[in-house]
């Protein structure tokens, strides 16, 4: 992957593309030694 701005978009469903439920997620990016980590809440 190039340098630069990315985006990723989830449509907040799980592998058997069901829509999750509502409730708390967390992000995790990994990039060589640094890890950051968001919450997601996600109301239905």
């Amino acid at each position: 992957m190039s340098a630069g701005a990315h985006q990723l978009f989830w449509k907040a469903e799980n592998t058997n593309n069901t829509a999750v439920a509502s409730g708390v997620y967390w992000i995790i990016l990994r990039v060589n030694n640094l890890q950051i980590g968001r919450k997601l809440i996600i109301i239905r």
